[in-house]
């Protein structure tokens, strides 16, 4: 081979062993320490979890209010009274059913026939000392028809169901005696309660209509298990000296309507 030749293949082969030998290198390098050295500052990921709570809530708190059933109201001769209407007055009386309220869950409906005890303490919770409610029953009187609110209409079976006669009708306050409605405890042992506003004595249409608060309990005696029961009577009198057109006769009297409710709020 000349010189010239092989001075030919010298400039061909040149760059070829030069890759050669890089490639060598390259390969020698990555298989004997393929890391960098870190910085100088940096950050890496570890892990990223999220948080959670688990817990039960007790209920809210809530008044409610329960009776054993809207039973009619019939007032009858107290003792030694006569029975029979000769022109003297009558004593009537009555004795109505049981009432109650307690703190429990809160939306638990006016439940009839409940069983009238105090729930445990930890039933429910209010919370909160701002969210706490205090307790009034407001009891008020309505009169039916033309009658007033403190009025009663005698109506006889001598004549038709709905033909009022007007010689008999009386009215509290005014040509009879009051109209007393008295409320009587039988289970309020929590501090708080109060009857203050008990008998309510109807004299006049307004007194009927306004009515009063008869069982009260602020909010700052309120817990979470507060409860009262209590009774009510009523005493009215049927007037001396009423004219019946119907003598011979039983006659009938149509008083007011006694509304008691439960009012509840925080100041």
């Amino acid at each position: 081979m000349n010189n010239a030749i092989k001075k030919v293949l010298a400039v061909f082969l040149a760059p070829i062993a030069i890759l050669g030998l890089v490639f060598t290198m390259f390969t020698a390098s990555a298989i004997a320490d393929g890391t960098t050295q870190q910085g100088a500052s940096g950050n890496q990921g570890l892990a990223a979890q999220t948080t959670s709570i688990s817990t039960d809530v007790r209920p809210w708190c809530g008044w409610t209010a329960l009776t054993a059933a809207n039973d009619s109201i019939s007032l009858v001769p107290d003792d030694g009274e006569d029975t029979v209407y000769d022109g003297d007055a009558i004593n009537l009386v009555a004795t109505g059913q049981e009432f109650a309220i307690r703190v429990g869950p809160a939306g638990d409906p006016v439940a009839a026939g409940s069983d009238f005890v105090a729930l445990d303490a930890d039933n429910c919770s209010w919370f909160a000392a701002d969210q706490v409610n205090g307790v009034a029953v407001t009891t008020t009187l309505a009169g039916i028809g033309d009658t007033p609110a403190h009025g009663f209409a005698g109506v006889s079976d001598a004549a038709g169901a709905e033909d009022v006669d007007i010689s008999m009708n009386f009215e509290a306050g005014s040509d009879a005696a009051a109209f007393v409605i008295n409320n009587t405890a039988v289970s309020c042992a929590d501090i708080g309660f109060s009857f203050s506003g008990s008998p309510l004595t109807v004299t006049d249409a307004t007194t009927a209509t306004t009515g009063a608060s008869v069982v009260t309990m602020p909010v700052n005696s309120t817990t979470t298990n507060n409860f009262c029961s209590w009774t009510s009577s009523y005493a009215i009198t049927i007037p001396a000296g009423k004219k019946p057109l119907f003598g011979d006769s039983t006659y009938t009297f149509t008083g007011p309507t006694i509304t008691n409710t439960m009012v509840y709020s925080r100041p």
